[in-house]
């Protein structure tokens, strides 16, 4: 039999042939390992910021953890000193603020003619500073004697040694005076007029009280009288 040999010449020549190819496949092998063992590096160094960063935060959000708890209750304790506050208001009212329904019910009632009664009285709030009355009369001559009394109190001197000066009423409005039928334990009174008037509760002492006020103290604004189907207006 026979056998041809189809190796190249130049490997027969040389039997070491392989070396050089083995040398090149090393060197390339090492570049990458030493490549890819920078990279990781590189991949490391940034997880390990990463991570200190992270603990960082970490600890800083617990040392602001009192300052949280702190600021949390802070709602409650406004609230608290909103309580005390209010507290210490009701405590501190001034004498005037204190007394001033006693002193409207005094002025009113000083102020009342024989001949007028009133059937209804409400006086409004500290904020509201009104005050409402129902009632009757004999006749309209006592009821504008009597609205000539309140209005006298808007000029009424201030003393300061006398509570009740410092009370006056103002923006007095006649709502209504109708003259009704007459009772029957009043067998000499055909009817009696009913009225309502509104007006406001002034403190001399505040000084949001306006100086001139619209009308004359001594003048009040024309009302209606309504008898039967007859109405006239009248000034008091």
């Amino acid at each position: 039999m026979i056998k041809i040999n189809l190796v190249p010449v130049d490997e027969l020549e040389n039997q070491l042939w392989w070396v050089a190819d083995a040398a090149v496949l090393l060197i390339v092998a090492c570049a990458s390992f030493f490549a890819s063992q920078w990279y990781l590096g590189k991949i490391q160094e940034q997880t390990d910021e990463v991570a200190i960063r992270a603990q960082g935060l970490e600890e800083s959000t617990l040392a602001l953890q009192p300052e949280i708890k702190r600021f949390a209750t802070l709602q409650t304790k406004k609230d608290s000193l909103n309580e005390k506050i209010d507290s210490l208001r009701k405590i501190t009212v001034t004498k005037i603020s204190k007394f001033e329904p006693v002193i409207v019910l005094e002025h009113l009632q000083n102020l009342k003619p024989e001949g007028i009664w009133f059937s209804k009285l409400q006086i409004g709030t500290p904020d509201t500073k009104t005050f409402k009355i129902l009632g009757q009369g004999f006749d309209n001559l006592l009821l504008a004697e009597f609205m000539t009394g309140i209005r006298s109190t808007e000029t009424q001197e201030k003393d300061d040694s006398d509570l009740r000066t410092h009370i006056f009423f103002s923006n007095l409005e006649l709502v209504n005076s109708a003259v009704g039928s007459g009772a029957s334990f009043f067998p000499d009174v055909d009817a009696f007029p009913s009225f309502e008037l509104n007006g406001t509760i002034n403190d001399k002492s505040d000084s949001s009280v306006p100086a001139n006020l619209e009308q004359p103290p001594n003048e009040a604004p024309p009302v209606t009288v309504s008898q039967g189907s007859d109405t006239n207006k009248v000034r008091f």
